[in-house]
């Protein structure tokens, strides 16, 4: 009977910590995925801000493009995009890049 009271027990300890494991790497990655998810969506607005400060200065070379949004840090594109906004040309903007 102990042996048994024992495995069951065993079990049941085994079940709740799974459970309990789930619940917890479920808060964990859904939190990590929020804060990812901002991230993107902060880098995405930015790109988009500079992309049509630009536009307003003159036509955007494809690689000037291409390198403005594969940018991931958004310490730059923070920068790039103050750049745009003060830029009367679009040859200043790509001299301060």
């Amino acid at each position: 009977g102990l042996q048994k009271g024992l495995e069951e027990g065993r079990q049941q300890g085994l079940q709740k910590g799974l459970e309990e494991g789930r619940q917890q790497g479920l808060k964990e990655g859904l939190k990590e995925g929020q804060q990812k998810g901002l991230k993107e969506g902060q880098r995405l607005s930015r790109i988009e801000d500079i992309l049509e400060l630009l536009s307003e200065i003159g036509c955007i070379p494809d690689d000037i493009r291409e390198r403005i949004t594969s940018e991931t840090h958004l310490d730059t594109l923070k920068q790039w995009s103050r750049n745009a906004a003060r830029c009367q040309n679009l040859e200043e903007f790509i001299e301060r890049m």
